[in-house]
């Protein structure tokens, strides 16, 4: 999956093609990626993103629970923000807000092939001396919970502030979770055990990690993922490594998949999915990473079997190594650098 890091790191880029960058980037990890925040990850390590540290989040996010990422080249980051405002955000600074066609374009697809979207009152708040803006679309799942494509900017409105230079626009692309209101006596979280998940929620788990392998394009199941997406992300007792380097080429620059996503979140999955099905082997990185590439391959095939066309030149190399015996060993030498930053 490429996120065109070369392309947004470029400084002589004009507004309206760093929009159209910023736009792609968002689609493969805010729309495709996210709510997997695993996924999320996934994609950032194997771009060399810099993650920010607490600090410089307590910078931008405040005391709000929060990641950030720094892409190479500078100039442009990428948030997840953690519950109840569950979101994924692309932020960058423009000389202009220029026009959202490209934007426009990627959240109508997407939406398109959900339901029950609609436009939201446009926002103008004014905030010291900072104006923000916020335009999109939203819709409200079967949990109540909402859904919201947003396009938001913000610029200093002080006069004297303008005059000294500050003209630029700080311009975010954002993909939210907002939890329903509670009402009543509160449900508890996923996982409201303080140490532990519970046997039920693990076996779970692996059977929608396994179920995604076999049938990655399966729709029917997207409520199942995205809890499981939430569970991973919160079990206190399964940690998992992540190594996108172990998919060799698959996450290199210049290599866009069309079903990149997937991909990204059957590797997190079936890594996770290794940890619980072998208790003990949490620090076993050579282990989970050939279950976590082993379970990519599974799903490559099953897509292959929907879509005959969706072929990924780095996923057929990796099947040649398998068919002839050198995944292992190509893994082994490949995720040295992920287990020593282990």
């Amino acid at each position: 999956m490429l996120m065109l890091l070369a392309l947004v790191a470029a400084t002589s880029l004009s507004a309206d093609q760093r929009l159209s960058a910023m736009s792609t980037l968002y689609e493969q990890v805010c729309l495709e990626a996210f709510p997997n925040d695993i996924a999320v990850e996934t994609l950032m390590k194997a771009q060399n993103a810099r993650e920010l540290s607490p600090d410089e989040v307590k910078v931008t996010m405040g005391d709000d629970p929060a990641r950030g990422w720094e892409l190479k080249g500078g100039g442009a980051t990428v948030w997840v923000e953690f519950p109840p405002f569950h979101a994924c955000s692309v932020r960058w600074n423009t000389t202009q807000v220029s026009s959202l066609g490209e934007y426009r374009g990627i959240a109508d697809r997407y939406e398109s092939t959900r339901s029950r979207f609609e436009p939201m009152e446009t926002a103008d708040i004014d905030r010291g001396d900072i104006h923000i803006h916020a335009v999109g679309e939203r819709r409200t799942l079967p949990s109540e919970a909402v859904e919201s494509l947003l396009v938001i900017d913000q610029r200093i409105i002080d006069p004297k502030r303008r005059e000294a230079g500050e003209t630029g626009v700080v311009l975010r692309l954002v993909h939210q979770f907002t939890q329903p209101p509670s009402s009543g006596a509160s449900a508890p979280p996923v996982n409201s055990a303080a140490l532990y998940s519970s046997p039920q929620d693990r076996e779970r788990f692996v059977a929608i990690a396994h179920q995604m392998e076999a049938a990655p394009l399966d729709r029917s199941a997207q409520n199942e993922r995205e809890w499981a997406m939430k569970w991973i992300a919160e079990a206190p007792d399964v940690k998992v490594t992540l190594c996108p380097a172990a998919l060799g080429d698959f996450f290199k620059p210049k290599t866009k998949y069309k079903y990149g996503g997937e991909i990204a979140f059957v590797l997190s999955f079936s890594s996770a999915a290794f940890v619980i099905e072998h208790p003990g082997r949490e620090t076993d990185y050579q282990a989970q990473f050939v279950a976590g590439v082993a379970g990519a391959l599974k799903a490559y095939r099953a897509i292959l079997t929907t879509d005959p066309g969706a072929r990924s030149k780095a996923l057929d190399s990796l099947l040649d190594l398998q068919t002839t015996g050198g995944l292992q060993k190509f893994i082994g030498e490949s995720s040295k650098g992920c287990v020593e930053a282990a």
